[in-house]
């Protein structure tokens, strides 16, 4: 029975969705509609993006189980090929090493005038490198933007033309990357906010740029009210600090029963009487200048360090 509640408890739980699948599902939103104002070389870069993520993206495509991101790609496909999306599968379903030319050749001929393509529209090459191997943290956690590649368990050749292929891209968009490598993974990761907000600008994502720039702001702010909480921490120290050392030399002056003119005199019965209050305060407690009050104090001291023991 008991066994029972927890199964129907969890199929009530609701899963939230994560802050770099939000952005995704922004991004593919934003594309589809305004899909009738893009050109077809707009979704050949989309697809050399996903196809630079992962040389054998074709296989998403076939797969009978797709992810939103799938689904996506296939209708970036259907666009390329400019024809109905029920008759776009059947054309190419017959044989994936068929399919699979298909998308080389696309990609080939991008690769190969590359230089040529307005840089404006490597951004579309860099929404199909997010949506198929992107991952971006809430930036409430953390600043940290990845793409993720399958490089490494491929060919040689193919990886070093990957890299360098994106490597020029992200250099001509003057995005600020580094690239982590070891036998196991290879990405590229952004940890500074100002160029993962150039990025969210790039792909489009409205609500990516807004959010980091009002966390920016939080913690903008947090950070100058824990300057302020600090300093006057630091203050508080240094006041009450010179509060006891004035204190503990009137206590000597008076253990040794030294005479003091009267002037002197207020300001040790204003410090004894008064012992944690600032000299701001001090000052205005005795209808004295607050310099005045200091000297007066630091000449107590004074006369305190001649005492012998």
């Amino acid at each position: 029975m008991g066994y029972k509640r927890k199964i129907k408890s969890f199929e009530k739980k609701e899963f939230k969705e994560s802050f770099s699948n939000k952005i995704k599902r922004e991004v593919i939103e934003n594309i589809l509609k305004d899909i009738k104002k893009l050109e077809k070389l707009d979704f050949e870069l989309i697809l050399f993006g996903f196809y630079l993520i992962n040389k054998n993206v074709y296989k998403n495509i076939l797969n009978e189980s797709k992810t939103k991101i799938d689904k996506f790609l296939n209708r970036v496909i259907n666009n390329i090929y400019e024809i109905e999306k029920k008759n776009s599968i059947e054309k190419y379903s017959t044989s994936n090493r068929e399919y699979e030319k298909y998308i080389e050749l696309k990609v080939n001929e991008i690769i190969n005038s590359l230089k040529e393509i307005d840089k404006k529209q490597y951004k579309y090459i860099l929404i199909g490198m997010f949506l198929s191997g992107g991952y971006i943290a809430d930036p409430k956690r953390a600043y940290n933007l990845e793409f993720n590649f399958s490089l490494n368990k491929l060919e040689k050749e193919y990886k070093e033309i990957t890299e360098n292929i994106v490597k020029y891209i992200l250099d001509s968009l003057d995005i600020k990357y580094n690239i982590y490598e070891d036998k196991e993974i290879y990405k590229v990761y952004i940890r500074k906010g100002d160029e993962i907000v150039k990025v969210l600008a790039l792909i489009g994502s409205g609500h990516g740029v807004l959010r980091f720039e009002e966390e920016r702001v939080i913690k903008s702010v947090n950070q100058e009210l824990n300057r302020n909480l600090n300093f006057e921490t630091s203050n508080m120290q240094k006041m009450l600090l010179a509060a006891n050392k004035q204190k503990d030399a009137i206590n000597k002056i008076r253990k040794n029963n030294i005479e003091l003119d009267k002037k002197l005199e207020l300001a040790a019965e204003l410090r004894l009487r008064y012992p944690e209050v600032s000299l701001k305060e001090l000052s205005e407690k005795g209808n004295i200048s607050r310099s005045t009050l200091n000297q007066r104090l630091k000449k107590l001291e004074k006369i305190a360090e001649e005492i012998k023991d």
